[in-house]
């Protein structure tokens, strides 16, 4: 380990300027440099020139741990500690970092202002850094792994909750937040999915800790088998592995009881979508409306062009019988002029008449399109135009008067007069069908609609019960949802106070993430419960909006229908106004007719009178031509006379026939005013029970409309306050259930604490004690195979030597051969104690071969005994060793002494001597053959034990590089998790822009519908008004006519 007598440098890694400051107060006493760096690439290069005693990382910014695996290869750096911080964004990663071989000497969060770090600094420093006083222990915990997690889950629960936008007041609103709240429960069950990995992530690993346990089990069954402290730590491991067990069980449970909850959290989000399904389908419903609504603009519309159109035709009716009266008042003018030769002034009269119908004709044929141009421009509305036709009828009449009081014929002036009256009967007949026409699709308007506010009612109160069960359905879905929640939680509670009761021993990573679970948990619970109750506002907002709804289409609906009973009432008042104004106008016609028939019965009378005088002149002149010429021509008198009488009989011919005309004339003009008056009567008496009907269908229907709207106002109001009482006592259990929560969360995260302090205590004991396991294999290995050494080096010298010692032996016997001769006789005693010896050393050599045996048991059993064993054979060995050369060396000095003595019996006992050494040599061949096989043996059971050694190191190689894969996968695993968790983060911000861009887009709509309505009601606002004053025309045409019919009654009588 660097300190600071090898350099006074240390690296901050970090743009963090606190993390700057708290080095430098800590280290600046002891005379340290700290050299801080804002980009984490240059570290490497700063470390190999400066060669620091500390570096500090922020695992925030950049790839953290590829620098520490470049820190840790570098020559020279690869002791120097490291210091990993984060401000809660890396606590996950840094949990698995922390089992790596290149793990940091110390994990901290950021800001560093507790004495968590004062002890690590404390550590690496020792005599250069001091503790800080004991009295901000309690203000300035230590901060490690397990705070960071929680300001990381503080930190996500920010980023997921600008999601989950509040509900508002309209409908568009209402769509994001339950796009909100589909973007949170996918956030979920995006965590629930992650925390499932997490389960089996967790259960690889304990199959690889059961794997590596097992083999630990192995090894120390094979090495360590008569220790009890072995025994009890396997006994220890067994009950680890079976806590392990008992915790991935409840992992397991946890998963099935987050699947369920998954399936819950679905089954939800289909009631949501069906929700936003209906919600979609009322905006068709709305949208439908206006379409219908715009449909009935365009039929007003369609209807007032027909209207027009049909104006237009009668104008040009009008027109056409203009021009047959301009036709016939031709024919009339050339019969005239072909009857009347003598009528010169009369024809002058008739060309200046001409002029003056022409010039009114062209006046009258100017003002007609001036005024259809002005109704054209005027939203096609023909008021002004009626008024230009009916001034051109005028004038078209006063014209034929005149064009007939320009004739002579009193007969063509009275069917001009009966023409007309016809034309006048004919346009009176054609404008009450068309206001009964009118007053029949009005009639029938009115009562489609309200059939149509009638359907609308029923409409708007099966979605008022549907909108009252689904919330009623939804707040049962919700209580029920709020029990499983609680029981959900309670269960996940207890079998996480279970787990971490016997997982005490469990590594600080497993508690750390046993806690950050718990503490999603309580989040998700908690974020479900804040979805709830938006959810609960939303809908009482929308049930609201519902209501207000329904009330502002009743309140339309009535409106509509005041207006439509007033519209109708207008139209029949304009009806019959125009009616009396007709009458009143045909009555003026018929009086201008009679004063012009007058005038024209003046007329003729004068002209009779003039042609009287003329034709008494004429007499006079001719009777003096006569007196004057009788004389000269009293032949020619009687001619004359004739002549005279004739034209006395023609003139009194031509005067009788006027008369008798002028008589039919008024005859027929007087039958057909009372025809007239009575035609008007009739008409004016069913068009007031016409009136008198509708003003009283109308009352009904309103009086029936206005108690349907207050029935349903009345129960609207009802369900209204019925849905704020469940909406309250519901509020009222959400709070409680709330607050009973916090208890239990608060009381959990006690139990966390004080587990967690637990088990970072034993976990820190239990890492001694099996880093103090570890040494003591180690080192007994090393002892064993020491002592395996000069054991094999012991029996190697003992070999040597017996070997040496048989060749003493030969060299003897050969010796003992040649002196055979001198000492036969006692050759049967040597030998006897020879073989007495040989079978001493027979037993010896069994007895080796026993005790080799025992030596491999034990060696097989345990290295101590195998030690103790090795150390009793040697002593042994050494003692037979000892003993046999005394006795050899007795036995050779025997044998010398006693060779002389032997050799007269030497001969007799040679053969069977030689035959002895024969079976002796062959013995001890045996023995050097049953010492090599030991040999072998030994050799071979050092082999065996030196692949064994190599197998274990090669499978503890192994399951270290099994377990840094597996680390790298959860590593790799959690990266993805994460990479997962920014994109649904990314899909749901990009979600919500375009839930924004289609609520714009709806509203845009709406303000395009709502202009759309603006102008259908200007629309039918002119409409009304046109239509008012074709009511006030008629009314005055009727009062016209009636005060002519009276006129003309009283003239009459």
């Amino acid at each position: 380990m660097t300190s600071l007598e090898d350099t006074n440098y240390v690296l901050v890694a970090d743009s963090d300027a606190r993390s700057a400051r708290y080095f430098r107060g800590r280290l600046s006493e002891s005379g340290m440099e700290v050299v801080v760096l804002s980009e984490p690439d240059a570290v490497v290069d700063e470390a190999k020139r400066t060669r620091p005693a500390l570096i500090a990382l922020s695992a925030d910014e950049g790839d953290w741990q590829t620098l520490c695996s470049r820190l840790r290869g570098q020559e020279g750096l690869s002791d120097v500690p490291l210091v990993v911080m984060t401000a809660g964004l890396s606590a996950a990663e840094m949990v698995l970092h922390w089992f790596e071989e290149e793990r940091a000497a110390a994990y901290v969060r950021k800001p560093l202002d507790g004495d968590f770090l004062d002890e690590h600094l404390l550590a690496l420093f020792p005599g250069k850094v001091s503790l800080r006083p004991l009295g901000a222990a309690w203000e300035e915990r230590p901060t490690g792994v397990l705070e960071a997690i929680e300001d990381d889950d503080d930190e996500l629960e920010d980023e997921v909750a600008p999601v989950r936008a509040p509900a508002s007041q309209a409908q568009i609103d209402e769509l994001q937040s339950m796009a909100a709240a589909m973007a949170g429960l996918e956030a979920e069950l995006e965590e629930l999915r992650a925390r499932a990995a997490e389960g089996d992530a967790l259960r690889t690993e304990s199959e690889s800790l059961r794997d590596e346990l097992a083999s630990l089990r192995s090894q120390s069954a094979d090495e360590t088998s008569g220790l009890d402290s072995v025994r009890k730590q396997l006994k220890e491991a067994q009950d680890e592995l079976a806590r392990r067990r008992g915790f991935v069980e409840d992992q397991a449970q946890r998963l099935k009881e987050m699947d369920a909850k998954e399936r819950s959290r679905a089954a939800e989000q289909a009631g949501i979508q069906a929700t936003l399904t209906e919600t979609l389908e009322t905006l068709d419903a709305v949208r439908a409306e206006a379409d219908r609504r715009a449909q009935e603009s365009e039929m007003a519309a369609d209807m007032l062009r027909a209207r027009l159109q049909t104006i237009i035709a009668e104008r040009d009716e009008l027109q056409t019988s203009v021009k047959d009266l301009q036709v016939a008042r031709e024919t009339d003018a050339a019969q005239g002029e072909e009857s009347l030769r003598m009528g010169q002034e009369a024809a002058e009269r008739e060309a200046s008449a001409l002029e003056r119908i022409e010039a009114l004709e062209v006046s009258a044929r100017a003002a007609a399109q001036d005024a259809a141009r002005a109704a054209e421009e005027a939203a096609k509305r023909h008021a002004a135009e009626l008024d230009g036709l009916r001034s051109e009828l005028e004038e078209a009449a006063a014209s034929h008067v005149e064009q007939l009081e320009a004739l002579r014929a009193e007969h063509s002036l009275s069917e001009g007069r009966l023409s007309e009256a016809a034309a006048i009967r004919e346009e009176l007949e054609a404008a009450v069908v068309a206001e009964r026409t009118e007053a029949e699709a009005v009639k029938s308007a009115l009562e489609g609609s309200v059939a149509e506010h009638q359907a609308q009612a029923e409409a708007a109160r099966a979605r008022l019960e549907e909108v009252v069960a689904s919330q009623k359905a939804e707040l049962e879905a919700m209580e029920a949802r709020l029990e499983e929640t609680a029981a959900a939680g309670a269960a996940e509670s207890e079998a996480a106070r279970t787990g971490f009761e016997r997982d005490l021993a469990e590594r600080t990573a497993e508690l750390e993430a046993s806690r950050t679970e718990l503490e999603r948990a309580v989040a998700s619970h908690e974020q479900q419960v804040a979805l709830l109750t938006s959810q609960l506002e939303a809908g009482a907002a929308t049930q609201a909006e519902l209501v207000a709804s329904l009330e502002g289409q009743l309140a339309q609906a009535m409106t509509d229908k005041d207006e439509a009973a007033e519209r109708v009432g207008a139209q029949l008042e304009q009806a019959a106004e125009r009616h009396q104004e007709e009458v009143q106008a045909l009555r003026s016609q018929m009086e201008e007719a009679r004063e012009r028939h007058d005038g024209v019965a003046a007329a003729l009378q004068a002209e009779l009178e003039q042609a009287a005088d003329l034709h008494a002149e004429q007499t006079r002149v001719l009777q003096a031509t006569v007196d004057a010429t009788q004389a000269e021509h009293s032949d020619e008198t009687s001619s004359l006379r004739a002549e005279l009488d004739a034209l006395q009989d023609q003139q009194d011919s031509r005067e009788r026939s006027a008369a008798e005309a002028l008589d039919a004339a008024k005859l027929a003009q007087a039958a057909e005013v009372e025809a007239l008056q009575d035609q008007l009567k009739i008409t004016m008496a069913e068009h007031a029970e016409e009136i008198a009907e509708l003003r009283l269908k109308l009352q009904a229907d309103a009086d029936g409309h206005a108690e349907e709207a207050a029935s349903l106002r009345r129960s609207l109001e009802e369900a209204r306050a019925e849905s704020e009482l469940q909406v309250a006592s519901l509020r009222v259990e959400l709070e409680s259930a709330l607050a009973e929560r916090d208890l239990e969360e608060s009381s959990l995260r006690e139990e966390l604490e004080s587990l967690r302090a637990l088990g970072e205590t034993q976990e820190s004991s239990l890492r001694d004690q099996r880093e103090a396991e570890r040494a003591e294999h180690d080192a007994e290995l090393q002892t064993l195979r020491g002592e395996l050494a000069e054991l094999r080096e012991e029996y190697e010298d003992f070999c040597d030597s017996s070997d040496r010692e048989l060749a003493d032996l030969l060299t003897q016997i050969e010796s003992a051969e040649e002196h055979a001769a001198d000492g036969l006789e006692d050759a049967e005693q040597r030998i006897a104690a020879l073989r007495t010896e040989r079978d001493l050393l027979q037993g010896s050599v069994s007895r080796l071969q026993a005790e080799t045996h025992t030596l491999e048991d034990r060696l097989a059993e345990s290295a101590r005994a195998i030690q103790k064993q090795a150390d009793d054979f040697e002593e042994r060995s050494l003692r037979q060793e000892s003993d046999a050369a005394a006795r050899v060396d007795a036995l050779v000095a025997e044998s010398a002494d006693e060779l002389e003595a032997a050799r007269q019996r030497a001969s007799d006992l040679e053969e069977w001597s030689r035959a002895e050494l024969e079976a002796a040599e062959q013995r001890l061949s045996s023995v050097v053959e049953e010492r090599d096989r030991l040999r072998g043996d030994l050799e071979a059971r050092e082999e065996s034990l030196r692949g064994e050694l190599n197998a274990l190191r090669e499978r503890a190689e192994q399951e270290s590089q099994e377990l840094k894969n597996t680390l790298d996968s959860v590593r790799q695993a959690a990266e993805e998790q994460a990479a997962s968790s920014r994109q649904d983060l990314l899909a749901a911000n990009k979600r919500e822009a375009e839930l924004e861009a289609q609520s714009e887009q709806l509203r845009e709509e709406m303000r395009v519908k709502e202009a759309l309505f603006a102008e259908d009601e200007e629309f039918r606002k002119d409409e009304n008004e046109f239509l008012r004053d074709e009511l006030d025309e008629l009314r005055e045409e009727v009062d016209t006519l009636r005060r002519e019919l009276e006129s003309s009654d009283g003239q009459e009588d």
